[in-house]
């Protein structure tokens, strides 16, 4: 590894750990406070190496001492470990909040980059593997001043033998450099391979139903397994590669060993000095090997480190959306939120990076306050992009969007946000019961839970469940169809008693009279509200005031409900 290379995984490691620098640093001290201690303790046997016939009343107080200090090397050794895992999981804790913070936040076009699988990968390993890589770290740092107080007893106490010892570290190093370069490349070969893996799975997985009903599960099932079977490989020499490295260190140590004994009996006759030094050399010997593992994994997972920079810097290069970390406080917005919002779009046009074409161009539109629109279009039309301008998910390129006759600041769309009602064509659940899905985090209002269950014909579906409302369900739970979870996503927008309720193809999985009875059950709501429903449907053209058709990112025509003719 060049010099280079070393001042930048040390960089990499000095910008994870700066927050956390004191603590860090205290733990490595207290490794450092064992080895004195352990030290100490093996220079209190030399007293007795010096008398020749020893007694017990000289033996005692000797062995009491080493005892002593021994124990409270274990001790400071625990310590300083449980303080090394206390930094660890800070940095773990601190870095996996710092991803979620630019997920949720970051520039949307970043963002929307990213798999299911990649998403869940970064969460859930990256964060890990940056607190593996500062463990060992830091456990190599606090073993290797150990070492270095060890070879310092030993200069003391063994001067004539010193020089074997520092013969034996450098033919160590030598095979740890040796040995490195093939364990960065395996550690960049399987971070590769783990997130592809994650991502394969993800997608795939995401949709059993449809693997088995195409006839694709065993094309799948081979493709992956090829895919697993490299990773197995990947796995196996990230076990074995240290474990060659021990072997060929433990060789060399067999060798040295025996050149010291021999040394000792030839040149000074006696086998006592070459004891101790047998002795030190014991306790030194795995702990050089603990520095170089421990070292190597840390350099090994600077490829774990560099990725998640990268895409840490991926998803701050745009500004963020800071709007959604921020709390908000509807009294102190410039923007009233007691009516339903009156939405003007400005000269709207967008284009995505490395299109040519627009996906809007051009866009004037008016939603007044308390009014319904049907945005309708083909695919491709830019329904879905103005929908998410229209919700300040991504600024558009040209033109603007005023809510309520403003340009919304950061703090103005989060107090926003809180009074939008939204539901997906793929409505989110989360493990929880039926209760928790509707009421997603808010307060429970029994009065208003019922309402809304009644407006969006919940009751058949929870009258089924052993548990009603307090039954358990998940993401993927089998027992729901899309209508169902279309209904609960419905019951979740209205229980918010929204402002602002957007329909993104919400009723796109109901029968048409299901659909008929929840749009007429929406219209009906006892409060007033702006509707947005984008729809491929002409059922939901009975319930809206106004219909928008896109083509080409283009207004082609509005219509009045009383001139749409159904």
């Amino acid at each position: 590894m060049t010099n280079n290379k070393r001042f930048s995984a040390l960089s990499h490691y000095w910008r994870l750990l700066r927050p956390f620098r004191y603590k860090a640093l205290g733990s490595v001290g207290v490794l450092a406070l064992s080895g004195v201690a352990e030290a100490l303790g093996l220079a209190s046997i030399l007293p007795l190496l010096s008398k020749p016939n020893p007694t017990i009343g000289s033996i005692f107080p000797i062995l009491a001492l080493l005892t002593t200090f021994l124990i409270a090397s274990s001790l400071l050794k625990y310590w300083g470990d449980g303080l090394i895992s206390k930094v660890t999981t800070s940095v773990e804790a601190r870095g996996r909040r710092q991803l979620m913070e630019r997920l949720v936040s970051g520039p949307w076009m970043e963002v929307g980059k990213l798999g299911q699988g990649e998403v869940t990968a970064a969460v859930m390993s990256e964060a890990t593997q940056l607190s593996n890589g500062v463990f060992s770290l830091l456990s190599g740092a606090g073993t290797a001043v150990v070492v270095i107080i060890l070879i310092s007893a030993s200069a003391v106490l063994t001067p004539s033998l010193l020089a074997l010892a520092l013969l034996f570290i450098v033919a160590s190093a030598i095979i740890f450099r040796q040995r490195l370069k093939h364990v960065r490349l395996n550690e960049t070969r399987l971070s590769a391979e783990t997130t592809d893996i994650a991502e394969e799975v993800t997608s795939s997985l995401s949709d059993i139903k449809f693997l088995r009903e195409s006839g694709s599960a065993l094309d799948w099932l081979m493709r992956s397994q090829g895919s697993a079977d490299v990773l197995g490989r990947l796995r196996r020499r990230q076990i074995m590669l240290p474990a060659a490295t021990r072997t060929m260190v433990d060789s060399i140590a067999a060798i040295f060993l025996a050149l010291v004994v021999g040394l000792a009996l030839i040149v000074q006759g006696d086998i006592t000095l070459g004891l101790v030094f047998v002795a030190l050399f014991y306790r030194i010997i795995p702990r050089v090997q603990a520095v170089q593992n421990q070292i190597n994994t840390a350099l090994g997972q600077v490829t774990w480190i560099e990725k998640w920079e990268s895409r840490m810097e991926a998803l701050s290069e745009a500004p963020a959306d800071a709007s959604v970390l921020q709390d908000p406080v509807l009294k102190s917005c410039e923007v009233s939120w007691d009516r339903p919002p009156e939405l003007v779009v400005r000269g709207v046009s967008h284009v995505f990076a490395g299109r040519d074409r627009p996906a809007l161009d051009g866009i004037h539109l008016t939603i007044s306050s308390g009014e319904s629109l049907a945005v309708l279009g083909p695919s491709g039309s830019g329904k879905t992009t103005l929908l998410d301008i229209l919700l300040g998910l991504f600024p558009p390129t040209s033109g603007s969007l005023e809510v309520n006759g403003k340009v919304l600041t950061p703090r103005d769309w989060n107090a926003f946000r809180r009074t939008i009602g939204i539901v997906p064509q793929d409505v989110p659940i989360r493990r929880g019961t039926v209760a928790d899905n509707v009421l997603w985090g808010m307060s429970m209002d029994r009065r208003l839970l019922e309402e809304v269950i009644g407006m969006t014909q919940l009751h058949g579906l929870i009258g089924e469940l052993p548990l009603g409302l307090d039954s358990f369900i998940d993401s993927k739970s089998i027992g729901l169809s899309g209508g169902q979870r279309q209904r609960i996503g419905l019951a979740r927008a209205l229980y918010r008693q929204p402002k602002l309720l957007v329909l993104d193809e919400a009723t796109s999985a109901l029968d048409l009279n299901t659909e008929k009875a929840i749009l007429e059950a929406v219209a009906k709501v006892p409060w007033t509200m702006t509707v947005i429903i984008v729809t491929h449907r002409l059922a939901a053209l009975d319930y809206v005031d106004r219909r928008v058709d896109l083509v080409n990112g283009k207004i082609q025509h509005s219509q009045q409900s009383m001139e749409l003719g159904f």
